[in-house]
């Protein structure tokens, strides 16, 4: 089968796409995208809207798996 998964740094965040057969294991990095805090008056912060969007692209981008 094929599963999506998704990783969020401090730096980057990425999609990657693991295929697992009988006598397989193979990852793919299917999208990369920065991760850029944002001032806020409390301080820095992640910007959620951007990280959900590069998600998005990276679920698009990994295209058609069987779980995220």
């Amino acid at each position: 089968g094929s599963y999506a998964a998704v990783d969020l740094g401090a730096s980057s965040g990425r999609v990657m796409v693991g295929r697992v057969g009988p006598d397989r294991l193979e990852l793919t990095e299917a999208h990369r995208f920065p991760n850029r805090p944002v001032r806020t008056p409390e301080g820095l912060r992640w910007d959620v809207l951007a990280l959900y969007a590069g998600v998005l692209d990276g679920l698009r981008a990994a295209g058609p798996v069987d779980s995220v």
